[in-house]
């Protein structure tokens, strides 16, 4: 079933962020350009992958992509699954001025088996479903896109970091309404923390509810690293499962 862990999670205080134990996210993948991993996305079921439009503004060959699946620690994959991408699908409303519509899927070569204890996919919310004022967790190895020598430097283990996520008029109250939309949901401190931005560009805000592991928001984002009065800011899931499900169905 989707949104769970076999393995159990180590509590961690809301700003530092710890490194993730193997498994504890099994829907967490590494999408690799050339070998590199460049951003995150999160496994909804056995082929299908959400992350950000962003990642692939400069790079939108679907052959050069691949999926690293299971994966913890980025320097030994030996227990990951690297698949290659049948099909890149960019929101075709995406826009890179305003982020609006920072969404995109990737379906795999061939499914995966999503039942083992490193490999599960998280659950799609609810139309209905809210995750305002919640605390929620964000994952990844903290590439935050190419740095000017064209690497995607981050931590070598997968980091989680606890955050709580916030109305979006108090989240366009720090940063501008015309920059936050309300296909957003905005996650952070507002006394800010230097490492809540260990997410990946286009990897999962995942909050637990009736015991599931939902994916709320898909890393968009920020000014800075966890500054003051500087939320993360994530494309809101609930907003666009029609536009998942469209896709699904005209890639069957």
């Amino acid at each position: 079933s989707c949104g769970t862990s076999m393995v159990g999670s180590t509590h961690t205080k809301i700003v530092g962020g710890t490194t993730a134990s193997h498994g504890e996210f099994p829907w967490q993948v590494s999408l690799m350009y050339g070998g590199s991993h460049v951003c995150g996305g999160t496994l909804i079921d056995s082929q299908w992958v959400a992350t950000a439009a962003h990642c692939f503004e400069d790079y939108h060959n679907a052959r050069y992509w691949t999926v690293g699946v299971g994966m913890h620690d980025r320097h030994h994959v030996y227990t990951t699954q690297v698949h290659h991408v049948r099909n890149l699908i960019v929101h075709t409303g995406y826009n890179s001025h305003t982020n609006l519509n920072d969404i995109a899927l990737m379906k795999l070569d061939k499914p995966v088996d999503i039942n083992t204890q490193y490999v599960r996919a998280a659950c799609l919310p609810n139309a209905h479903d809210s995750f305002d004022q919640m605390t929620c967790t964000v994952t990844g190895w903290g590439a935050t896109y190419f740095d000017e020598n064209g690497n995607a430097p981050g931590a070598q283990f997968l980091r989680k970091v606890d955050v709580p996520t916030m109305s979006n008029y108090q989240c366009q109250y720090f940063l501008g309404r015309n920059n936050v939309h309300t296909s957003n949901i905005c996650a952070g401190l507002r006394a800010g923390g230097k490492d809540a931005c260990q997410g990946d560009s286009g990897g999962p805000l995942v909050c637990k509810k009736n015991g599931v592991w939902k994916l709320a928001g898909i890393v968009s984002w920020g000014y800075g690293c966890g500054d003051r009065n500087a939320p993360g800011v994530y494309t809101r899931v609930t907003s666009f499962l029609s536009w998942i499900n469209q896709q699904k169905a005209a890639h069957p």
